[in-house]
């Protein structure tokens, strides 16, 4: 490949990779700082220390492994697409042969302790929620999270094997291997959103019946805070 092939590729499939690649990680980013901030606000608060820095602690190692995943991916597209435009097959295939190498599994390793870490804390924002149920539907709902829970820990250690094993990218188990992962972690995702909403609602009617018309200021403030 000539000199002036390989600026014309960088030229069109650089600036494409940062921007998404620079999308992606600069939502994540900002939600980092954002939710740190707020964090670091309850440090004065001596009950709440601990679990603070804990809760820091964890988003921070959250925002680093998905952060070397983005850079990792950004790395190999931004080389396929610029240093192998003459491979056979095209970029593509070469993401493809090399989809299983110690660096690029690096990336799918951190992806998936990614999503691990993060449906960890719906783990626990379902442990508060429940408070003040009653022992049964407490078990009952709790049993089904941390159910969900450990089937996408099972899921992606089997698509993890799946990469690791050496099979071709192109072969049906190689496409399929991050359906049932990414399946479950959205279920338990679209569980949890809807169990939190169904119980801020039920909080919201109880205070609303609960002060009636009386002090409308004040009733605003506490949905304000329940919300």
């Amino acid at each position: 490949m000539s000199a002036s092939d390989v600026v014309s590729a960088a030229g069109t499939t650089i600036p494409a990779s940062i921007f998404v690649s620079g999308i992606s990680w600069g939502f994540t980013t900002s939600l980092y700082s954002v939710c740190t901030h707020n964090l670091a606000r309850n440090l004065r608060s001596t009950k709440a220390r601990k679990k603070t820095f804990l809760l820091i602690a964890w988003i921070s190692l959250l925002w680093t492994l998905s952060s070397l995943s983005t850079m990792i991916y950004a790395y190999y597209n931004i080389y396929a697409y610029s240093w192998e435009l003459e491979y056979p097959g095209g970029p593509v295939v070469y993401l493809a042969d090399i989809w299983n190498q110690p660096l690029p599994v690096l990336a799918y390793a951190t992806n998936i302790c990614t999503m691990w870490l993060a449906d960890a804390i719906l783990l626990w924002r379902v442990v508060v929620f429940c408070h003040g149920f009653d022992r049964l539907t407490r078990r009952l709902v709790l049993s089904l999270v941390f159910s969900l829970y450990i089937s996408v820990v099972g899921a992606g250690c089997m698509m993890l094997g799946v990469y690791t094993s050496g099979i071709g990218l192109f072969s049906t188990l190689g496409k399929q291997a991050a359906i049932p992962c990414l399946a479950l972690s959205m279920t338990l995702d679209l569980f949890v959103t809807l169990f939190i909403s169904i119980r801020l609602l039920l909080f919201r009617k109880l205070l609303e019946r609960t002060l009636g018309a009386y002090i409308q200021c004040k009733k605003a403030y506490y949905l304000l805070i329940i919300e």
